[in-house]
């Protein structure tokens, strides 16, 4: 009997002297996670919940949202799926704008200045609960300067895949201007 406890309280301490975090996690535990990649995470987040109710979609939205270091530009995109029928009724450059719209006015579009610094964009990308001192105070209004949304429109007879790009169209966030990808570019 004693000689099957040695080898289990050996078994048992070696592997107890192996567990935590591996070199990997141990280097992700360590990155710090910034107020920028933190508030693209939370925009990235909500236009995923946004509801199209009056767009009649057959797939929920894919959404994403990244950086571009050279342009300095944050772009939103979304793509949409709208039911076949839908989209012959309606057709696709009118649900493009229909759902950038959308997607503008949850992020402050159409709003007075005053009021999108409590609701606008800039809310994604600041602290909860305190206000960091060395905050600029021209913060909304560059995030809202850099900010690009794109819509894509894609759709099957089938309403299932193989979907195929029926249009695209973007708009800086708070510009009137929507702008229409061709369809022979499409």
């Amino acid at each position: 009997m004693r000689a099957a406890i040695i080898p289990m309280l050996l078994l048992l301490a070696s592997s107890n002297a192996s567990s935590g975090p591996n070199k990997t996690v141990s280097y992700l535990m360590n990155e710090p996670l910034t107020m920028f990649e933190w508030g693209l995470y939370k925009v990235k987040d909500e236009i995923f919940s946004i509801e199209f109710e009056d767009l009649d979609l057959t797939f929920r939205n894919l959404a994403g949202v990244e950086y571009d270091w050279e342009g300095n530009r944050i772009n939103l995109s979304l793509t949409i799926y709208p039911e076949y029928a839908f989209f012959k009724k309606v057709g696709g450059k009118k649900i493009c704008k229909l759902a950038l719209q959308k997607v503008k006015s949850r992020f402050g579009y159409g709003v007075e200045a005053k009021y999108r610094e409590l609701f606008g964009i800039n809310t994604y990308f600041e602290h909860k609960g305190f206000t960091n001192k060395s905050k600029p105070e021209s913060l909304a209004e560059d995030l809202e300067n850099i900010t690009k949304i794109m819509i894509n429109v894609y759709s099957s007879e089938s309403n299932r895949p193989m979907f195929k790009k029926m249009a695209t169209c973007s708009s800086m966030l708070l510009e009137d201007d929507v702008y229409f990808l061709e369809e022979a570019d499409l």
